[in-house]
């Protein structure tokens, strides 16, 4: 034992190397580190056992005791040198200084010497603030204000030296977003439609956005499907999808086809065929497995303005017969595969008639028609429920020339016409005062802009028309009332059209119409007062015409047309395209630059 008096140790610690911190090559293991430091023992250095004594302030002289004090006793010194471990605990070097002051006494007892100056502790010893790291750097949390951007050199943090999985979206300074939207969640219409994305909350700045298809997409729709972002900003971003409708090929020729509904769940369709006959084929609910074309009145001339519809039944027809007259034809069967002879709904004369419609009113068909050369519209509706007698036509409307690309319906439980005022430059709508139609009110003025090629349907519980402005693009409206009494304001949804097909598809009002090719364009909300954008069903068709648009019985639209696909075709063809059932994710994920 050392037995020198506390007087004799003229003790001076002298800070030999830096405090070294226990540290592992990846994370500071603890809060111990290991400190070195010489005594004398008077002028000369120090050898034997000595009691040490150390206390961590939080300034060079006052009383702020931070950690400590700490006993290390006995402590071997050789030639004036000594090493200690000391482990002040967590929360010490929190960034702020810190000294260290150390006293002596000689082993055994005895009140301990404290020696001055205190030591300020250089930076090494705050690597213990490490030790807030939980974990490997693998996604656990670095305490607030650890360690700053600052204080990493350029280049310190190398992929290498990043474990996998470290870094995840929440930890990122700009963390992406992403979702998920379901093809049930907006409108698609022919394998095509727009979709919209909110962002809660919005970026700072405008993101880039990527999409993809979820994996599952049908593939052979899938390789040909386009998906792309039509506009974005900071609150959120509008995309579209698009993919091929499935055309198939019926028949030659084929101008003014018609479809409809048959009573045994099958859907027909009539259309001009070639040589000169009406041609009628049947196929499955699901617009597939389409029949051979049964040609009707073969050698009989030729027919055009064909409309088809279901007649107490059975399917029957109502044409413009080359010979001049507006005649009419009903199937034997609920099929189609046997026809009656044809009724002249109005005999051949001079007068030439056009734009066909057809409509069952009050139980019996009925038919209304452009009469030439005075353009006149007329009416004439059937005396018993299949078609097999005819009333006198009514003329419905004769002041000044009017009744081009007229449409019949059933508005309120009365025959409703619409029609072209050439002579005003207008679009009319007439309604009849009784079911039969027998007597008819004043025409009303739905749009006193040239129009043309209407189309009339009732859309949620009110008459709609679908035409065309020669000026003014393929437009929608819908009348204020019941009756038709009173009419809203156009919408414009699309580019100039003709052929115009309007109907209500799963409770929204759609248009099939010509612009050039073949379109279809369906409101977003069931009165039609905002429109999707409009679809190129064929691209590969150089000319089309002649549209009729359906909901199929499995609930999918589906839409006949005349179209060529080139001009080495110059008989054109009789089509179909339906909507394709798909069933898709679109995934997306947004990133702030």
């Amino acid at each position: 034992m050392n037995t020198r008096s506390k007087s004799r140790i003229a003790a001076a610690l002298v800070l030999l190397s830096t405090l070294i911190p226990q540290l592992s090559t990846c994370l500071a293991q603890g809060t111990a580190f290991t400190y070195q430091g010489r005594l004398n023992d008077g002028s000369t250095p120090a050898n034997g056992i000595y009691d040490l004594r150390f206390t961590i302030y939080d300034s060079a002289g006052g009383p702020g005791i931070v950690a400590g004090p700490l006993t290390n006793s006995p402590v071997a010194v050789s030639n004036g040198l000594f090493t200690v471990t000391l482990d002040p605990g967590a929360g010490v070097f929190t960034g702020d200084p810190r000294w260290l002051e150390i006293a002596v006494r000689a082993s055994g007892g005895g009140a301990f010497t404290p020696l001055t100056p205190r030591q300020a502790l250089t930076a090494t010893p705050y690597a213990i603030t490490a030790g807030g790291i939980t974990g490997e750097i693998n996604g656990g949390q670095i305490l607030a204000g650890t360690i700053a951007g600052a204080q990493l050199a350029a280049g310190a943090v190398q992929a290498a030296n990043i474990a996998p999985g470290a870094i995840t979206a929440a930890q990122l300074a700009k963390p992406p977003r992403s979702g998920t939207v379901s093809s049930g969640a907006f409108a698609v219409d022919f394998g095509q439609g727009d979709f919209v994305v909110a962002f809660n909350p919005a970026f700072s700045n405008t993101p880039v956005v990527t999409l993809g298809l979820q994996p599952g997409y049908p593939p052979t729709l899938g390789e040909q499907a386009a998906l792309y972002v039509k506009s974005r900003s900071a609150s959120g971003f509008t995309g579209r999808f698009s993919s091929p409708a499935a055309v198939q090929k019926l028949s030659e020729y084929g101008v003014h086809s018609s479809l409809a509904l048959l009573t045994n769940g099958a859907v027909a369709l009539a259309a001009q065929g070639t040589p000169a006959c009406i041609q009628y084929l049947r196929g499955y609910s699901t617009g597939t497995g389409w029949s051979a074309p049964l040609k009707l009145l073969l050698g009989r001339g030729g027919q055009d303005y064909i409309r088809l519809a279901v007649v107490n039944g059975h399917p029957a027809i109502a044409y413009h017969s080359v010979t001049g007259a507006v005649q009419f034809i009903r199937a034997t069967d609920v099929d189609g595969t046997a026809w009656g002879s044809p009724t002249d709904v109005v005999a051949s004369t001079s007068t030439s008639f056009s734009y066909v419609s057809l409509a069952i009113v009050n139980g019996h068909p009925a038919i209304a028609w452009f009469e030439s050369p005075n353009w006149d519209v007329k009416y004439a509706r059937a005396t018993d429920a299949n078609g097999t007698a005819w009333g006198a036509p009514v003329a419905v409307q004769t002041a000044g020339q009017v009744g081009r690309t007229l449409s019949l319906a059933v508005v309120n439980g009365a025959p409703a016409i619409s029609y072209e005022d050439f002579s005003a430059g207008a679009l009319k709508y007439i309604r009849a005062t009784d079911a039969d139609g027998t007597a008819w009110g004043a025409p009303v003025t739905v749009d006193a802009t040239q129009s043309w090629q209407t189309s009339l349907a009732v859309v949620n519980g009110r008459p709609a028309i679908g035409y065309a402005r020669p000026a003014g693009g393929t437009r929608f409206v819908r009348a204020a009332d019941a009756n038709g009494a009173a009419w809203g304001t156009p919408v414009q949804v699309g580019d100039y059209g003709a052929d115009i097909s309007l109907q209500v598809v799963n409770g929204r009002p759609a248009m099939s119409f010509i612009s050039g090719r073949l379109q279809y364009v369906r409101a977003a909300d069931a009165d039609g007062t905002v429109w999707n954008s409009p679809a190129l069903l064929d691209p590969e068709a150089s000319a089309a015409a002649g549209t009729s648009l359906i909901v199929l019985p499995t609930g999918v639209p589906a839409i006949s047309y005349y179209g060529q696909f080139s001009f080495a075709e110059p008989s054109g063809t009789l089509r179909l395209v339906r909507e394709p059932q798909l069933t898709f994710d679109i995934n997306w994920i947004a990133l702030e630059p």
